[in-house]
């Protein structure tokens, strides 16, 4: 647990500077904090720390500074691909001090279905207290085989004023806009 609490504490001194400067520029970032984080978390990799920050900056910008996002000492952990790798089912991931590698089990369709995926660099590891047990989530991308050509295709626009609008500027909706005006007509009779 010490690597996620350090982690946590990265996380959330980015986040601070981030609302101190009104900046979520990771280059800004790294050029303002790596130096102090790293010699104040020396036993975090680099590559942690960096995965980090960005992990920690996109979340200020996702919410626009509207809020402060504050890890907690057992909340996931995001890797990229530098500071996690999977060898058929060898997992090895960066901590403090130390990579750890670990076997995953996987089943056998699971193990069908990866095998030739190209692995995204984005993956997460967590705590789920409840089961006292860790968890990773690995991305993966897949081809979508199911997909086929079927002739012309046409956007639609689900709007307020018309109902719908195809890409081809075609409105529909016209004749439930006439039903729900004859209802509304027929209501206020009664």
């Amino acid at each position: 647990f010490a690597t996620f609490d350090v982690v946590s504490q990265a996380f959330n001194d980015h986040v601070e500077w981030a609302f101190k400067t009104n900046s979520y520029s990771k280059a800004k970032a790294h050029k303002e904090l790596y130096k102090s984080l790293r010699l104040r978390h020396d036993s975090l990799p680099s590559a942690l720390l960096q995965a980090t920050r960005d992990c920690a900056l996109e979340n200020v910008k996702a919410f626009k500074f509207k809020f402060r996002p504050k890890k907690s000492h057992r909340s996931a952990m995001r890797y990229d691909a530098r500071t996690l790798t999977l060898n058929k089912n060898i997992l090895s991931f960066s901590s403090i001090n130390k990579r750890i590698k670990t076997q995953l089990q996987f089943s056998p369709y699971h193990l069908r279905t990866i095998s030739g995926m190209k692995r995204l660099g984005g993956s997460t590891i967590g705590y789920d207290k409840r089961k006292n047990k860790f968890f990773v989530c690995l991305t993966y991308e897949c081809k979508d085989d199911n997909k086929r050509e079927v002739g012309k295709v046409i956007g639609i626009d689900r709007g307020i004023k018309n109902l719908v609008t195809t890409s081809e500027g075609e409105f529909l909706g016209n004749e439930i806009k006439r039903i729900r005006r004859k209802h509304t007509h027929l209501r206020k009779k009664l």
